[in-house]
């Protein structure tokens, strides 16, 4: 994608974003940009964990078969 498309998708979506919050009573105005700072947040966190669990192997699913019980992963190595 180049320089000049990714410049008027973020003021197309600045647009959008003053649109919604005129839509919005003027009061509630405060209240939304701290629901999108959490929400941007969170999804930052989320996305960082997830990749960790990727690149590290931690997730959930990780380490296990399919009944539940964890594999031994280590492997012994002499060392000389």
């Amino acid at each position: 994608m180049n320089r000049e498309l990714r410049q008027r998708i973020k003021r197309a979506s600045e647009y959008q974003k003053k649109a919604i919050m005129e839509l919005l009573p003027k009061e509630s105005a405060g209240h939304i940009e701290v629901i999108a700072k959490e929400l941007k947040a969170l999804v930052k966190e989320s996305v960082i964990r997830f990749g960790r669990e990727c690149a590290f192997g931690t997730g959930a699913g990780a380490g296990t078969d399919n009944s539940g019980e964890t594999e031994d992963r280590v492997k012994k190595v002499d060392i000389q």
